[in-house]
């Protein structure tokens, strides 16, 4: 298939969907791309990116691929959604002019589903299915799995047979060092068979002179080299787990205190109260036509 990865670079919301639009510039027509996480987090502003984004693949003849803060009618085709609940979801923007909404977060961090905090409410609730999404790419019907980020707490969860698929997407916005913690489990998920390829895309910061860097871009395609059977079982899961950092929830209150934990280590931060809630696998009922 023909596609872009997009790392953005982290900023206000507005300065994200600008550079996300000014980015998709060099996606030619008929190919996707799969943008990193946090395009926007906000009710107000995903509303905003939602009806750019849907006329501009449509308009450009592109697909796009990525995150936002969605809930109501928006997302009436997610399975097992609860109505009342706003997601962090990732969305699919095909050229044909359908929006998809087949996946949401697993693990949303404390501070996304904090409904206390002044600054910007986040708000979202956490989903609870991993979900097997069919994609006619090219001709080829590709089953794929869509891990929002700290969601790769998943590979964690089922055997690798469980979660069989052809495609991995990891969406991040991983703070420094866990972008590298999450490649290596995406070439352990591959050695064990749990798909062909995988794509990973993260978003960076870009800081003031003088000061440290929050995250790191990375923009990588990774294959299974052979491609194999999934096997029944890990190798080592002690291995995967020690790639995250479990913390309690009241200790982290936004990006910056996650980002910069003590504890952390370069690991995927999850929040306590996310990593050993109830995860079951089911589908997207829908084939995403690219």
């Amino acid at each position: 298939m023909s596609f872009h990865l997009i790392g953005l670079q982290l900023g206000s919301e507005d300065d994200v969907l600008a550079r996300a639009v000014e980015a998709l510039d060099e996606v030619e027509p008929g190919e996707t791309a799969f943008l990193s996480e946090s395009l926007a987090w906000t009710p107000e502003a995903s509303g905003r990116a939602y009806a750019n984004l849907i006329a501009l693949a449509q308009e450009r003849d592109i697909n796009i691929v990525t995150t936002l803060n969605l809930g109501g009618e928006l997302i009436h085709d997610l399975p097992g959604h609860d109505p009342l609940e706003r997601y962090a979801c990732v969305a699919i923007f095909t050229r044909h002019g359908v929006a998809h909404i087949p996946q949401a977060k697993l693990t949303p961090q404390s501070f996304e589903r904090d409904v206390e905090r002044d600054e910007e409410l986040i708000a979202v609730a956490r989903y609870e299915r991993l979900n097997l999404v069919t994609l006619d790419m090219d001709d080829e019907l590709v089953r794929a799995r869509f891990l929002a980020c700290s969601d790769v707490a998943a590979l964690t969860r089922f055997r690798p047979d469980e979660l069989a698929c052809d495609l991995l997407v990891v969406l991040g916005n991983f703070p420094l060092g866990a972008e590298k913690a999450a490649h290596r489990l995406l070439g352990t998920a591959l050695a064990h068979g749990v798909a062909e390829s995988a794509v990973l895309v993260n978003g960076f910061h870009a800081p003031a002179l003088g000061k440290a860097a929050l995250a790191e871009r990375v923009e990588e395609v990774l294959d299974a080299t052979p491609a194999h059977e999934p096997a029944a079982a890990w190798e080592s899961p002690r291995s995967l787990r020690s790639a995250f950092f479990v913390y309690p929830d009241d200790e982290v209150t936004d990006f910056v205190s996650l980002a910069t934990h003590d504890k952390r280590r370069a690991r995927i931060p999850v929040a306590e109260s996310m990593w050993e809630a109830p995860v079951e696998l089911g589908s997207y009922p829908v084939t995403v036509v690219f």
